[in-house]
C-alpha cells in the first residue's frame, strides 16, 4: 500500500464516521424536537388534561392521583413518541460496532431509564403541586429557592468530584 492509498482509506473511513455522526446528531435532535412538540401539545392544549382526567377518574380523581398517575401517563406518551428515534440510533450504533447489546437488553435499559426518569420527575412534580396547593400565592418563590439550592448543591458536588 502506498502512502497516498492509505491516506485515501483513512479519509474514507473518517468521512463515513463523520456522516454517521452527523446522522446520529440529526436523529437525536429530531427525537428531542418531537418530544418537545408532544409535551407542548399535551400541555398547551386540552389534550393532556383530557388524557389525565380520562385515566384518573376511575381511580377517584384526587389531586395526588392526577399528579402521580397522570404524570406517568404523560411521560409514557412522550417516551413512546420518541422511542422510534432512540431505536434508530441504537441500530446505527450496533451497525458501527459501538453497541454490542441485544435488542432485549436495550429494551431493558430503556425501561430502567424510564423508571428512574419517572420517579425523579414525579417526585419534583408532586412537591411542586403540593407547594402550589399549600401556598397559592407564594409557591413559586419557594420553588425557585429550592431550584437554586439544588443548582448550587449540584455545582458544589461536581467541584468536589473533579478535585
Amino acid at each position: 500500500m502506498t502512502p497516498s492509498s492509505s491516506t485515501t482509506v483513512i479519509s474514507r473511513r473518517s468521512g463515513t464516521s463523520s456522516r454517521r455522526r452527523r446522522a446520529t446528531d440529526c436523529l437525536n435532535r429530531t427525537g428531542l424536537a418531537v418530544g418537545i412538540v408532544v409535551i407542548c401539545a399535551l400541555g398547551f392544549w386540552s389534550w393532556g388534561a383530557r388524557l389525565v382526567q380520562t385515566v384518573t377518574d376511575p381511580m377517584g380523581g384526587s389531586w395526588w392521583v392526577q399528579v402521580l398517575v397522570g404524570g406517568v401517563v404523560i411521560l409514557l406518551v412522550v417516551r413512546l413518541c420518541t422511542l422510534p428515534f432512540a431505536a434508530w440510533g441504537e441500530a446505527i450504533r450496533q451497525d458501527v460496532g459501538l453497541s454490542t447489546r441485544t435488542w432485549g437488553s436495550w429494551g431493558i435499559d430503556v425501561a430502567k431509564g424510564f423508571a428512574v426518569n419517572a420517579v425523579l420527575t414525579l417526585a419534583a412534580l408532586f412537591v411542586l403541586v403540593l407547594l402550589a396547593r399549600l401556598m397559592p400565592r407564594w409557591w413559586w418563590v419557594v420553588a425557585a429557592a429550592g431550584a437554586a439550592a439544588l443548582v448550587m448543591l449540584r455545582r458544589r458536588s461536581s467541584h468536589e468530584l473533579s478535585a
